[in-house]
């Protein structure tokens, strides 16, 4: 298999999937400096943990080769981490819309959809019209945690639990230039792991889900957000796999970060 050293922004981190063969997996992905969506899987949940942990918007420099286990054109293994300059080394608002400028605006999941069809295009980003509204499954529960008991070790020898697995699914409903409506699930990180955390601080379904509802359909509402669309692995279904969400002015953004965002995908 033909290696690549690539450099590449990290625009997505998935919450960890339990996995038989690799424990705990997040699926990551990203913008190369030539302007390509790559997607790194699997990639070891013990790489977003600690100190040194891999973070959302760190800039990458890896060794990586075609996954061929996974059919997607964009697939990738991580074969090794070279060097990071981290998101708070190059914290711009600015920065990062240079490199999604890299890869350009899908311009609506349609559009995706036809691309998938013509050749097998399995990521983008699309800015939806008009987010109507982030939805349940079914009404939350404490049910939901599947709270895990297993230790593992990680690279530096630390002891770590197994993530918890979350059995609720939640969707956005939002609309697309087309007018047309998508209810769609998202996978995103940052989601995912604060509402494991809000069951940790206010362990009430109804706090639970009025802070998420507020957090991620209110507060994300007023900014500047973008969907990260990725397929599934085994099928041509598309799923919101990261939140891009800068302020609505870029240029007087001043390259302040917002550190909720921060503090949940870590």
């Amino acid at each position: 298999m033909t290696e690549e050293i690539i450099d590449l922004m990290l625009m997505v981190k998935t919450y960890p999937q339990p996995s038989k063969k690799y424990q705990n997996l997040v699926c990551s992905a990203g913008i190369t400096e030539d302007g390509r969506w790559m997607r790194l899987y699997p990639v070891k949940f013990e790489l977003f943990l600690g100190d040194d942990s891999i973070h959302k918007y760190d800039i990458l420099n890896l060794k990586v080769e075609k996954n061929r286990s996974d059919h997607r054109k964009e697939s990738y293994k991580v074969i090794k981490v070279l060097e990071r300059v981290t998101q708070e080394e190059v914290p711009d608002w600015a920065e990062r819309e240079r490199w999604l400028n890299k890869v350009g605006l899908n311009s609506s999941l349609e559009d995706l959809e036809v691309r998938y069809h013509k050749d097998f295009t399995s990521l983008g980003i699309i800015k939806p019209k008009e987010i109507r509204d982030l939805i349940s499954e079914k009404p939350v529960s404490e049910e939901d945690l599947q709270i895990s008991k297993e230790i593992q070790m990680t690279l530096f020898n630390e002891r770590i639990r197994s993530v918890d697995e979350i059995m609720n699914k939640f969707q956005y409903i939002f609309s697309c230039d087309r007018e047309c409506t998508h209810e769609i699930m998202c996978e995103d990180w940052e989601l995912l792991e604060a509402y494991r955390k809000y069951w940790e601080i206010y362990g009430d379904p109804s706090t639970v889900w009025e802070k998420l509802h507020d957090r991620f359909f209110s507060w994300l509402s007023e900014r500047d957000l973008h969907f990260i669309m990725g397929t599934h692995s085994r099928f041509p279904t598309w799923m919101i796999i990261g939140l891009h969400y800068p302020p609505g002015i870029i240029a007087k953004s001043n390259g302040s970060l917002d550190d909720f965002g921060q503090c949940f995908e870590k």
